[in-house]
C-alpha cells in the first residue's frame, strides 16, 4: 500500500513534477545564470504571506537538497498568514540574524515592469539585478503565472501581491503583443551597447 503522503510533501512534489518546467527549470537556471548561491552561504527568506515567497522557500529547500552546493536556509515569518505557510509546508522558523544573503520573491514579471515604467514614465532604461548587495532573487525567470497556479493547485493560503510598478503599462501592451513580457526580459540579456547613444 502506497505511503500516504503530507500537505507539505505534496507541494514539494508539485514544484519539481507538476511544475517542473515553469517553475523548478526556471528557479535552477537562474540560481545558475546569475550565481545567486555559493559555497557555505546562509541564505534567510522573509515570508511575506504572498504564493511568491512560499514558493522561493520551496524551491531553495529542494535545492539544498539536491545540489552539490553546499549552503543554509533560513526562513522567518512576517504575518500570521506567513506564519500558518511555514507550518503546512513543514517549515521551521529560525531565530537566527547569522546569514549572509536575503532571498527576495521578485519574478519575471516584476523585471518586466520594471522596466517598463522607468523607460515610460522615468525616461530611463533601467532594469533590476537579481544579485547584489547580499540580496538575490531566486524566482528571477520565473512567471507569477506559474506561482499563482502552484497556490490554487496546492490550496495554500496567501495574501495578495502588491502589483510592481508598471504592471498596467504591460497590461496594456499585452492587449497588442501577448510576448511583450518574454520580449523584454530577453531584451535585457541582449543589449547592444554600440547602438545606444549614453550610458552610464
Amino acid at each position: 500500500m502506497a505511503r500516504e503522503l503530507t500537505y507539505a510533501q505534496k507541494a514539494e512534489r508539485s514544484i519539481i513534477k507538476t511544475y517542473r518546467k515553469s517553475i523548478w527549470n526556471p528557479f535552477v537556471e537562474g540560481c545558475k545564470r546569475y550565481e545567486l548561491i555559493r559555497e557555505n552561504d546562509v541564505i534567510l527568506v522573509c515570508l511575506d504571506g504572498t504564493a511568491g515567497a512560499a514558493v522561493a522557500a520551496l524551491c531553495l529547500k529542494q535545492l539544498k537538497r539536491v545540489s552539490d552546493t553546499s549552503f543554509e536556509v533560513l526562513f522567518k515569518a512576517e504575518n500570521e498568514t506567513a506564519k500558518a505557510q511555514l507550518e503546512v509546508l513543514g517549515l521551521k522558523e529560525t531565530g537566527s540574524d547569522d546569514y549572509n544573503k536575503t532571498a527576495l520573491p521578485v519574478t519575471l514579471n516584476d523585471v518586466v515592469d520594471n522596466t517598463l515604467y522607468n523607460m515610460f514614465c522615468n525616461s530611463s532604461l533601467e532594469g533590476i539585478i537579481p544579485n547584489k548587495d547580499g540580496v538575490i532573487m531566486p524566482l528571477f525567470c520565473v512567471y507569477d503565472s506559474a506561482i499563482n497556479n502552484f497556490a490554487q493547485l496546492n490550496k495554500l493560503k496567501v495574501v495578495d501581491k502588491e502589483q510592481s510598478r508598471g504592471h498596467e503599462i504591460t497590461e496594456k501592451i499585452k492587449e497588442i503583443n501577448p510576448d511583450i513580457e518574454h520580449n523584454v526580459f530577453t531584451s535585457l540579456h541582449n543589449v547592444k551597447l554600440d547602438t545606444i547613444v549614453k550610458y552610464n
